[in-house]
């Protein structure tokens, strides 16, 4: 997958929409993190990103799990 949804990431880690927004933006995706669209197309280069900056906790195992296709 080279795209995920707002939602499928925010699923994933269970974090509410505007949580999930803030540590994109913090990771460096070009987002507006004060949106409200659960459809929004995330670029795979992003959630990437965050997985690494979060690497050995709770969001970075668990992206690493999306990332992997098995969430």
């Amino acid at each position: 997958m080279d795209k995920f949804t707002i939602k499928e990431i925010k699923d994933c880690l269970g974090y509410p929409e505007r949580w999930t927004r803030k540590l994109l933006f913090d990771s460096g995706g070009n987002i507006d993190e004060l949106a409200e669209d659960p459809g929004e197309l995330i670029p795979r280069e992003v959630v990437i990103n965050l997985a690494a900056d979060r690497a050995g906790g709770r969001t970075g195992r668990r992206l690493a799990a999306l990332l992997a296709g098995l969430s």
